[in-house]
């Protein structure tokens, strides 16, 4: 028989409740970030360009933004643990199907099994921040969710392009793979269940809730016009890297998670640099500091040294903007995690599919130089939006466990 309890969101910093949150972030970003640095191979494997390559992330991207749809009101109804396990498992899924492709068409397939694991792992990671955590500690568990997902990026990639180099590309796609399955075991064993009233009233939900909002709604495209541009960086650097350069898969798998380090330290720091700024002053000048530098970037490349410190800079800024970005959005509908983290799921996944067809488009037309131009007026049009987005005092409400 149920037994249904109330819950009181944890008022400290408990690393038990954290545990398994950034593990499916983590696995999400792996999923995303494991494909470009095999663009070159793939493209010469299936003979496309690579723009072309570059539209497989929209299809994963594409899949995830339908996803949305309904994991808000699947995470709002039965707690973000199930939706951690399931995402695991489709990532882990679609990444096998991708290895074993004969074709590119069948990697595209994969790609849509993947990106229903990204949706699902995405959202219930930072979801789970307001689920399982008061408000007096959930910037802190944000913080931590964002800065430790570019452990992707630092340990993730550099396998990928090692895989990639001694094995082939497609071996490569069992490290996204591991990633999924870890964060999929690991909501079982320690996230706790969770989930609404079965005889609580019945409301709009997931990304509509969201939608409705028009606070949470300016915040949404806020996200969605920075994703936009930034995507376009993120999808096509390691190309650049090769392109312009010279240098090997498994160089830029070294020089890549340098970035993700020094976003690692922009989002830890971010509750910190929060306390002296207001969330939305901190989004909008760590937003026109990103697309600054990348537009110095893309279009002032004269050795590798060079380029490696600029995209340190772009890091920093780039976990700051993240971490108080989602902070921000988790106190539009304090009472709905799961709705503002399916609507950041569906800007993030709609910016990848737009940078990665604008990007890919740009790259193809006028050389990598453009994805600068794109990303400081991105950037800037970000942050003018967002600035109107209000700063609400969250509230503390009741859920039921088992």
């Amino acid at each position: 028989m149920r037994q249904t309890l109330a819950v009181q969101r944890s008022e400290s910093r408990d690393i038990r409740l954290l545990f398994p949150l950034p593990l499916a972030t983590i696995a999400s970003q792996s999923s995303m970030a494991s494909v470009p640095p095999l663009f070159v191979a793939i493209s010469h494997e299936y003979g496309v360009s690579i723009g072309t390559v570059g539209q497989v992330r929209g299809v994963s991207a594409a899949s995830a933004v339908v996803g949305t749809l309904l994991v808000g009101g699947w995470i709002h109804r039965h707690g973000a643990r199930p939706v951690m396990v399931w995402g695991g498992l489709l990532a882990a899924v679609g990444a096998l199907i991708c290895a074993t492709a004969p074709a590119f068409a069948m990697l595209a397939v994969g790609q849509v099994v993947v990106g229903a694991g990204i949706c699902c792992l995405l959202s219930s990671g930072f979801a789970g921040a307001g689920e399982f955590f008061a408000p007096g500690a959930r910037d802190w568990a944000v913080g931590w969710i964002t800065a430790l997902q570019s452990l992707a990026w630092i340990i993730g990639v550099p396998l990928v392009g090692l895989i990639a180099d001694q094995v082939g590309w497609r071996a490569a796609f069992a490290v996204p793979a591991a990633f999924a399955l870890i964060a999929a075991f690991s909501a079982m064993l320690f996230a706790p269940k969770i989930e609404r009233d079965p005889d609580g009233p019945d409301e709009r939900t997931g990304l509509l809730a969201a939608l409705a909002d028009p606070s949470a709604r300016r915040w949404t495209v806020g996200e969605l016009l920075a994703f936009a541009v930034w995507t376009g960086e993120i999808t096509y650097i390691a190309a650049f890297y090769m392109e312009t350069y010279g240098i090997s898969e498994g160089l830029v798998g070294v020089l890549l998670p340098t970035g993700s380090m020094a976003f690692f330290a922009g989002s830890a720091l971010a509750e910190r640099v929060g306390r002296g700024w207001s969330r939305r002053r901190l989004l909008a000048a760590s937003a026109v500091a990103m697309g600054a530098v990348a537009c110095v970037l893309f279009n002032f490349h004269p050795a590798v040294p060079v380029t490696m410190a600029i995209g340190l800079l772009i890091g920093v800024a780039a976990g700051l903007r993240a971490a108080s970005s989602s902070a921000l959005a988790l106190n539009q509908l304090p009472d709905k995690p799961g709705a503002m983290m399916a609507a950041r799921t569906a800007a993030v996944q709609i910016g990848y599919l737009v940078g990665a067809s604008i990007g890919g488009v740009a790259v193809d037309a006028a050389g990598y130089g453009s994805l600068g131009v794109i990303m400081i007026t991105g950037m800037a049009l970000s942050a003018l939006v967002m600035s109107g987005v209000r700063e609400r005092p969250p509230t503390v409400v009741s859920q039921t466990a088992d």
